[in-house]
């Protein structure tokens, strides 16, 4: 019995010629570079300075990442409601969500660079590494090959789960979110 691997070598002309999309040596060379640099060069780079105060750039970050995702799961629940899925032709539509779902997670990237430069670097374990690489991939090769039709579940759960979890974390940056969480915990608040 042989596998049939020509999936992984199959284009959907849809994202054909997009940026990293015929490249998946690049893809492999972001991913190495990422590895290198949080497992190896950013900590070293980090060992005898102090922590960057972040506050601004994670408040955007977050606040991207909220409208990214939010985005990406309001469209993809759109166009599940609007097919038909007997019909399992791909549309142009769901290969550019697809795609953009895949640069998100290129995206998320970010967030690991930036427990690097606040020294967290115990939230930098092999899982989140591991997490991320391989997140990457499967999008990446689903994106490529696969993009649409059912696999846009995937995307739209991820996508919402993330848009919950940035909102909650950008919230409890701020006043009103050190307020919020006070209320839950004590049930009073002030603000001036």
């Amino acid at each position: 019995m042989s596998i049939d691997y020509s999936f992984f070598f199959h284009i959907d002309p849809f994202v054909d010629g997009l940026p990293l999309v015929n490249s998946p040596h690049l893809v492999f060379l972001i991913l190495f570079f990422y590895v290198y640099l949080v497992m190896k060069w950013g900590p070293n780079f980090m060992r005898n300075r102090p922590a960057y105060d972040l506050k601004m750039v994670i408040l955007f970050y977050n606040l991207s990442q909220i409208y990214f995702n939010f985005y990406l799961t309001s469209a993809g629940i759109i166009q599940l409601i609007k097919k038909d899925y007997f019909d399992l032709r791909v549309e142009e539509y769901e290969s550019m969500l697809s795609y953009y779902y895949f640069l998100l997670k290129i995206y998320d990237l970010t967030e690991t660079f930036i427990f690097i430069l606040r020294k967290k670097q115990r939230q930098v374990s092999f899982l989140h590494v591991y997490h991320h690489v391989m997140v990457i991939l499967c999008v990446y090769y689903g994106m490529r090959s696969l993009p649409g039709g059912h696999n846009i579940v995937f995307g739209i759960v991820n996508t919402s789960v993330h848009a919950l979890i940035f909102n909650l974390l950008s919230s409890a940056s701020t006043t009103l979110g050190h307020c919020i969480m006070d209320t839950v915990v004590s049930h009073s608040c002030t603000v001036f």
